[in-house]
Order: C-alpha cells, then sequence, then structure tokens
C-alpha cells in the first residue's frame, strides 16, 4: 500500500485517488467480479447484490422438493382413459364451465378448481361399461404420503336446477358410484362404496371429508367410478389439521354455498435468500415429480432469477430431502 501511494506521489496523481487507493488496501474490497461456488446446500457467498447470473440444483435419492396444501397429484384425464363408456360416453378435461371455488382466485376453472366429469353419455339407463377392478393400477391420480394423519376432500357440484343426481351404475359389475384411496401394496385405506349416496340435491355444492393415517412413508392412489353427465368432481388430499372455510360463490344463475379447503397440487422447490434483515423467496415448479438423484433443475430449464442481497448472503434450498449439490454463478 505504501508503495503504491509512494508512486502515485511521483507521478503526480491527485490527492483524492491517494484515499481511493488506500480505502481499498485497507477495506480489502475489490472490483465486484463473476465467481463461482458448488456445494451443498445452504451455501454462503458475499455478493454485490445482483441476481444469481447462472444457478443448477441437483436432485437426491428419496426426491427433492416441497407439497403445498395438497399432496394429491390432480392431473387433466384423456378421454376414453379409465372406462369404456355406453353408447360412446366420455370422461372430460378439468371441467370448463365450473364455478371458481373459492372465488376471487384470478384463476380460471381449469387453472384453480381442476374440475373433471365422468359422463357415461345421454342413454337410456345411464349405465357406464367399466369393468376395471380395483386396484392400485388403474388409480387416476396418486400421492406420496409421509407418516401422519390426514384427510380426504371430496367436492362436487350440480349445476342443474331441476335435475336430480342420478344414482349411475355399472352395467357390468352392477356398482353404484364408488371410490376407493388405496395404497401401492393393494390395502385399500378408504372405503366409498356409495360415494355419493347423501348428495340429491340439484344446484348444489357437496363436500365430504374422510379422516385417515398412514404409519410410514407410503404411496396411495385414488380409484372412482362416479358417472354422471351433471356433477363435476374434484378431490384432494391434506394434512388432518387443515380446516374448510366458508365461501359463497355465483355461477351463471346459481348461487354456491358450503366450506371448501381446495388448493391445486403444487410441487415445488422453495429456495430463501437471506441476508441480515432481508430475506426473500423463490418457488421453482417441479411440474408434479420431484428432483431424483440423476436429476436437476436450473436456470435455463426454469427462467427463474434467483435474487441476491449486498453482502453476505446464505442460501438454501427447503425440502425434507436436500438437493445433493448446488451450483451458482454470482457477481462478488
Amino acid at each position: 500500500m505504501l508503495y503504491d501511494m509512494f508512486k502515485a506521489g511521483k507521478l503526480g496523481k491527485a490527492d483524492d485517488l491517494y484515499t481511493l487507493q488506500a480505502g481499498k488496501h485497507l477495506s480489502g474490497n475489490k472490483t465486484p467480479r463473476e465467481r463461482e461456488l458448488t456445494g451443498i446446500p445452504p451455501l454462503r457467498l458475499r455478493s454485490a447484490g445482483s441476481p444469481l447470473i447462472d444457478w443448477r440444483i441437483r436432485g437426491a435419492a428419496g426426491g427433492v422438493g416441497s407439497h403445498g396444501l395438497n399432496y394429491l397429484n390432480q392431473s387433466e384425464i384423456p378421454t376414453g382413459r379409465i372406462s369404456n363408456c355406453y353408447n360412446g360416453g366420455y370422461i372430460t378435461y378439468p371441467y370448463v364451465f365450473g364455478p371458481s371455488i373459492p372465488g376471487g382466485q384470478g384463476k380460471t376453472a381449469v387453472d384453480y378448481n381442476q374440475w373433471t366429469m365422468a359422463d357415461p353419455g345421454y342413454t337410456e339407463n345411464y349405465a357406464a361399461t367399466d369393468a376395471r377392478p380395483a386396484a392400485y393400477a388403474n388409480c387416476q391420480w396418486f400421492a406420496s404420503l409421509p407418516a401422519g394423519r390426514y384427510k380426504l376432500i371430496i367436492e362436487g357440484f350440480n349445476k342443474e336446477l331441476g335435475e336430480y343426481y342420478v344414482t349411475f351404475y355399472n352395467s357390468v359389475l352392477n356398482e353404484g358410484p364408488l371410490l376407493k384411496l388405496i395404497a401401492e401394496n393393494g390395502t385399500v385405506i378408504v372405503d366409498l362404496p356409495d360415494a355419493m349416496a347423501d348428495f340429491v340435491q340439484p344446484g348444489a355444492y357437496y363436500h365430504k371429508e374422510v379422516i385417515f393415517t398412514v404409519n410410514s412413508n407410503t404411496n396411495v392412489g385414488l380409484f372412482t367410478k362416479i358417472y354422471s353427465s351433471l356433477m363435476s368432481m374434484r378431490y384432494m388430499i391434506v394434512d388432518a389439521s387443515v380446516e374448510a372455510q366458508p365461501f359463497t360463490n355465483w355461477d351463471y344463475y346459481i348461487q354456491f354455498s358450503g366450506v371448501t379447503c381446495w388448493e391445486p397440487y403444487k410441487l415445488s422447490l422453495p429456495v430463501t435468500v437471506r441476508s441480515g434483515s432481508n430475506s426473500a423467496v423463490v418457488y421453482i415448479d417441479l411440474n408434479g415429480s420431484p428432483l431424483g438423484e440423476n436429476e436437476s433443475v436450473s436456470l435455463t430449464d426454469s427462467g427463474i432469477n434467483i435474487p441476491t442481497f449486498s453482502g453476505i448472503n446464505t442460501i438454501d434450498a427447503d425440502s425434507p430431502v436436500k438437493p445433493s449439490e448446488m451450483y451458482i454463478k454470482y457477481t462478488g
């Protein structure tokens, strides 16, 4: 430092340059430059305060990711996948004409509510020819549950004012509308052989909760045979402590009232950045599948920027299973 100041004086540099040069040496600060860091989160770094230039997170055995409120992955059902319905009946995609329940979410029924309607077609007896046995492999929706106590939520609505729900049955097995929650090992956890028996009112909303427990990490599937040209249904699995909230909402000329705790299935990786009293959380969508040990997600894949704050930062990934590696490139 003394040599630099002496050299600057001999060269006739201005007094303020002496101060600048001395300040750099005394503080240890250098001109910000690109740096790279790889390790198991949490990662600690000194940042200039700009978003990460690049990042990549690698999964781990057991799957990296964090669930939202709803554990049940309810995706679109391709036409004809679960039934050979009598007389050309069909199974719809998420029902686009359903009311937004709960309302005021700023999303359409397809994005938010994920209603489905299995329509056997307008036949004489409204019968559906569906001989699928109730087995895990034949389930329509799936969830991976840690050991704990849960609620299976069943919700539906009939927006027809003048028509009652008809108990449609299976013309092969003579079954009523049934619903089963089945473990991967074949154990039936929830069995509702007449799932819609208490739903009779037209223009009404239906909400049913069934408490169940799993004693270890368990993969489950939801198997349904509920057919109707009027009824639209949706399902979810939440922690038993979650309480349904009241709502009132209009759909065209019908007012629906009831309770719900609906939320779409979400599997994401929350990345938290902390620096002193400042913090930020970024949610990286995992598209329904946890990150395995040979899988990764990155800035290039997701287009998601991870911010930092000026100074010392800690970056961590919030998941029951920690990522095996995180790479970041930053300005510091």
